[in-house]
């Protein structure tokens, strides 16, 4: 009996102290500080600048969302909200910057690894990612490891670009003509087909019709010299006039490139909007079989 009483007591130690090491832990980690604290980060972030493999991109608030630098265009909001959940991560340990701790924690040349730039003020350097999906970040003097998020070094506008709206300014219920022209050099082109705006709810039209009212884009980018070209080589102009007037109310042209399809508005008079847009295969298709007579 005795014998029992002393291992009871002794149970009952080892519980009274694994609860108390438990607490101390929690407690430690609770006064932990967010990653937005470490920087002194008092307002909302107004710019990230995002470095990996010497490629980089500038994510910029304005009044409606994080625009791109350079495009114009807006942030996918969901990807920003990586971003800001990162910085509001509480750390979950904090290592002095020695030369040891550095190499071992993945940052035995700085100059090559992924960074943000928070505020175009605080920059975080990157290290190694470990098991447990935690990742080390130089700051300063400090390492600090927090939980990580998948995508935040991304650099494309692939990744970032906000893709959920619809490329054509229309809905199913306006009315316009179209005019489906072929591009072949030397500026020489002919008419493929011309749709009546009467015509174009027949159901023979209709792959042609949700075409252009169900068209997003996979990546954007900027326009270039070469594209130009393409216009008038190789390219599809698409045109939507008035019915009763006969005037132009919207353009764009289409063309393949390295297996990859092409959408543009020709004639854009705000350079914010000249840009270019990857889209589906099926969309060229759907298009290009009036020209293959």
């Amino acid at each position: 009996m005795k014998k029992l009483i002393i291992i009871l007591i002794i149970l009952g130690t080892l519980i009274v102290a694994n609860i108390f090491i438990k607490n101390k832990d929690s407690q430690s980690k609770i006064n932990m500080p967010t990653l937005s604290e470490v920087i002194s980060l008092e307002f909302s972030v107004s710019d990230y600048k995002i470095s990996n493999d010497s490629n980089k991109i500038i994510l910029i608030a304005n009044e409606s969302c994080y625009e791109i630098q350079d495009l114009g265009s807006c942030a996918d909001f969901s990807k920003i909200q990586l971003l800001h959940n990162f910085l509001q991560r509480r750390v979950k340990d904090v290592y002095d910057k020695t030369l040891e701790n550095l190499n071992r924690l993945g940052f035995k040349n700085v100059k090559t690894n992924s960074s943000i730039v928070v505020n175009n003020t605080a920059t975080l350097i990157f290290g190694n990612t470990n098991k447990y999906n935690e990742v080390y970040v130089l700051l300063a003097d400090k390492i600090y490891k927090v939980e990580y998020f998948q995508g935040i070094f991304e650099t494309t506008s692939k990744y970032w670009a906000d893709k959920s709206s619809v490329l054509l300014p229309f809905v199913e219920t306006d009315e316009f003509t179209v005019q489906i022209i072929k591009h072949n050099g030397n500026n020489k082109a002919i008419r493929c087909k011309f749709i009546e705006h009467r015509d174009f709810s027949d159901t023979k039209y209709s792959t042609l019709r949700n075409s252009f009212f169900d068209l997003y884009a996979s990546d954007i980018t900027r326009l270039v010299e070469k594209d130009e070209s393409l216009f008038s080589d190789s390219g599809i102009s698409v045109l939507f006039d008035h019915p009763y007037t006969g005037e132009e109310m919207y353009s764009f042209e289409i063309w393949k490139d390295d297996h990859l399809v092409y959408f543009a508005s020709k004639y854009s008079e705000n350079e914010k909007n000249n840009l270019k847009y990857t889209i589906p295969n099926s969309v060229y298709e759907n298009i290009s079989i009036y020209c293959k007579k």
